[in-house]
């Protein structure tokens, strides 16, 4: 019954790349930080390309600038060549950052979250799949709680603009 569980994480990825847009940058910039915050450790280039789809220069190139804008975190293991990489970035930086985008795009970017909220708690999953399930299903929830704090910012700077 994996099904479901890669149906959300997709569909999560493509929120995070709707995000990534929202900011200005390219769908790699979501499908990456997707990915680095999905896993439950750091990705080297090669893992992402594959997870990705894309080159392994086109990832290169974004994670070189993902790491300077302080999203992404590089680091090496002791005695390796290779570099890996983890997301510095969530929810919530990434929503901020894009708030004259998400607030075109708040409505269906939650009632997507609740479709895939109520998928994940309908979904009959394997002992084996549960774990996974419930990481997803709070990570949803974070996007929840950061939609939340968003929405809260801009009443704030809402009322600010109207007081000028």
């Amino acid at each position: 019954m994996a099904e479901p569980l890669s149906e959300v994480r997709e569909r999560l990825t493509l929120l995070w790349e709707r995000l990534a847009e929202a900011r200005g940058f390219g769908s790699l910039y979501g499908r990456i930080l997707a990915s680095l915050y999905l896993s439950d450790r750091p990705l080297s280039q090669k893992e992402l390309s594959d997870k990705t789809q894309f080159s392994v220069p086109a990832v290169s190139k974004t994670l070189d600038h993902l790491v300077a804008l302080g999203a992404a975190r590089k680091s090496k293991k002791k005695g390796e060549r290779t570099y890996y990489y983890s997301a510095l970035a969530g929810p919530q930086e990434m929503l901020v950052a894009g708030l004259g985008k998400w607030i075109d795009d708040q409505k269906i970017m939650r009632d997507e979250l609740s479709t895939l909220k109520a998928k994940l708690k309908a979904a009959s999953l394997a002992k084996e799949e549960r774990t996974e399930g419930e990481k997803l299903l709070a990570i949803l929830e974070d996007f929840e709680t950061a939609f939340d704090g968003a929405e809260k910012a801009f009443a704030e700077l809402k009322k600010r603009l109207a007081k000028r």
